[in-house]
């Protein structure tokens, strides 16, 4: 099997699952745009690809896929799941399957307004939210939440405990913000992994215990059956395919659990369900080959944690682009 990620960055725990559970003689590829990626030195090979991702951007992994008879996409970063999803079957036409979900679910996932209509219509608690162009300051009970309806990693943020901490309406007074109620509480992310039909495999859930520049680097996995029985909801109605990530929030006033987002790709935390037993890697190589996977939900190991630390990759030399 020949399988290519795209934006692979530093994702090498995510690489090394995939190097253990691929067929003898298997190649794993990445494409990006820079040879310093720590995970390039994990891969078969590296390819080049442009900085800016449009249909130049496309066409150039098409043509990658083409002439190493790639069999799976894999992508790793939320600006590219819109183009690719756009181009799904030109990628297929030529052999290679992208993991990938419906268009509608990766919409809702890059707007998180167009989230928060999603899941009212489908009885899935998700934070109050307005556009900014509808927002009053008088109008809302504080504490809450100022932020781009399509940003990510917490850019563009601002949390605000009273109309006093507003910042200028030329800012957020806009379709492109939305003001939202600031659920308090602690953060439970669920890897989720379904097959090419939509049906729900596993969701494995972590709760959050450190977080350091918005990617979880300490956590502990859980079993909720109130949160288990939501995330078969969300996956029934959306269907999506592949591994998704979907984040809720524990709201502590509520006593009940509301979803703040869903990320239609591997999470940065999946390796924590890989070391609990939650083997994605192997389970999605198996759908690719038409194989039934069996309904494992919460079979995976509770309690088992993750504290990640930094390694390094020392060389002289960078990695050649093929």
């Amino acid at each position: 099997m020949r399988i290519l990620f795209t934006s692979p960055g530093r994702r090498v725990e995510l690489i090394k699952a995939f190097r253990e559970n691929a067929p003898a003689g298997s190649m794993l590829y990445g494409a990006d745009f820079d040879r310093t990626c720590p995970a390039s030195f994990f891969l078969d090979g590296l390819f080049e690809v442009p900085f800016k991702i449009d249909d130049a951007y496309i066409t150039r992994l098409l043509e990658i896929c083409i002439n190493n008879k790639i069999d799976l996409l894999i992508p790793l970063i939320d600006p590219e799941l819109l183009p690719l999803a756009k181009a799904k079957e030109e990628f297929s036409k030529v052999g290679t399957i992208v993991m990938i979900s419906n268009m509608e679910m990766i919409e809702i996932s890059r707007d998180k307004f167009k989230t928060f209509e999603r899941m009212n219509q489908i009885g899935i608690p998700s934070p109050k939210t307005i556009l900014g162009k509808d927002f009053s300051s008088d109008s809302v009970s504080y504490p809450i939440i100022l932020k781009p309806r399509n940003g990510s990693s917490s850019k563009g943020l601002f949390v605000i405990n009273d109309k006093n901490q507003l910042p200028s309406p030329n800012i957020y007074k806009n379709e492109d913000y939305i003001a939202q109620e600031l659920i308090k509480g602690y953060e439970v992310t669920v890897d989720i992994l379904c097959d090419d039909h939509g049906r729900y495999i596993e969701g494995v859930q972590r709760k959050r215990l450190k977080v350091r520049g918005g990617e979880v680097e300490r956590a502990v996995t859980i079993k909720e059956r109130t949160l288990h029985l939501l995330v078969e909801r969300l996956v029934e109605e959306l269907r999506p395919f592949g591994v998704i990530n979907a984040q809720f929030m524990f709201d502590e006033r509520r006593e009940s659990y509301t979803l703040m987002e869903i990320n239609p790709r591997f999470g940065g935390g999946y390796p924590l369900a890989y070391y609990a037993g939650a083997n994605y890697p192997k389970m999605l190589i198996r759908i690719i080959a038409g194989e039934e996977i069996e309904y494992t939900p919460m079979s995976y190991e509770e309690d088992k944690y993750m504290l990640r630390y930094d390694e390094a990759v020392y060389t002289r030399e960078l990695k050649e682009f093929c």
